[in-house]
């Protein structure tokens, strides 16, 4: 069995750098490292694994699967290393705890700029590190440990291994280009829109997931033309011409005047959407400054549901 403790840092470092490089020499000059010191490391690295990691070819050297394995190991351990280092540095100059928080870009744009500022006002010795990612991607780095809290779409939890809270809700319209077939109707289902061209999101998104699944169900394949990352950027898609889109309601009517874009209701259940805060394990057993995070926003999303429910009765 291989021992952690006589995995040399520095001939990880060299490992690595051949990996980037292709070449043995090129890597020791990146680490002021003579040849014949390096070619030795690198022995001693492969004797220590009991496998071998790197394939000499014509062209310099590539990996074998065992050093992809390595090296993708040893770049997770560099990450957290540099993170470490990090949050060390700034409790060297006074904070005293570090949240990292990843967000769909649907609740980002739900949640007031200044709500999050208050946080961060209130809160002057908590650093607060806020990711944009999709919903699968979030709630991957949370079961990682990468993150404290996951703010996503609700439809994304799955296998009950996460705790959620509800943070706020929000309303998918469909968005159409000027001269679209569908432009003069008020309402649509999305079943109407598989038909014709889409712009859809990146994999991993909850939008993404929830329009294959609704494909899916309705026995058809979706035809999309574009997949792209930001909801900004799929409005421009749309107003160019590329097909028809889902959006949130607050996105779709601040941009359907200026980019020309008709807004159409989307008759499905699934388009009234929950967003949650998940957590692993219990709430209650969050370190204090991310309780204090949850209370501060989940409090600011029960206000705007309150809102929203009241205007919808008006």
């Amino acid at each position: 069995m291989i021992s952690p403790q006589r995995l040399d840092p520095l001939s990880l470092r060299l490992f690595d750098a051949v990996a980037e490089t292709g070449s043995l020499g090129a890597a020791c000059r990146r680490l002021n490292l003579a040849p014949a010191a390096g070619s030795r490391r690198l022995a001693m690295l492969e004797a220590e694994v009991g496998l071998p990691l790197l394939e000499r070819h014509s062209r310099g050297m590539r990996l074998t699967p065992a050093g992809e394995t390595l090296r993708k190991g040893w770049r997770g351990v560099e990450t957290a290393m540099a993170r470490l280092a990090l949050e060390l540095d700034d409790m060297a100059g006074g904070v005293d705890a570090h949240l990292r928080v990843a967000a769909s870009a649907s609740v980002l744009l739900l949640l007031p700029l200044d709500v999050l500022g208050g946080f961060l006002r209130r809160e002057p010795k908590v650093r607060l590190d806020l990711r944009e990612m999709p919903s699968g991607e979030a709630l991957l780095a949370l079961r990682r440990g990468d993150v404290e809290l996951a703010l996503v779409d609700a439809i994304s939890l799955a296998g009950g291994d996460l705790a959620q809270r509800f943070l706020c809700s929000d309303e998918l319209v469909a968005v159409v280009p000027p001269g679209h077939r569908l432009a003069g109707r008020g309402a649509v289902s999305f079943r109407d829109m598989l038909d014709d061209d889409l712009v859809g999101y990146v994999d991993g998104s909850a939008l993404q997931s929830t329009m294959r699944r609704a494909a899916d169900e309705a026995g058809l394949a979706l035809r999309m033309r574009v997949q792209a990352q930001g909801m900004q950027t799929v409005a421009g898609f749309v107003a160019a011409g590329f097909g028809a889109a889902l959006l949130p309601r607050v996105l779709a009517e601040r941009h359907a005047a200026e980019m020309g874009l008709t807004v159409l209701n989307l008759q499905d259940a699934w388009a009234q959407r929950r967003h949650v805060i998940a957590a692993r394990g219990e709430f209650s057993a969050l370190l204090p400054a991310a309780r204090r995070f949850v209370e501060v926003i989940a409090s600011t999303g029960t206000e705007r549901e309150s809102l929203r429910v009241a205007r919808w009765q008006a």
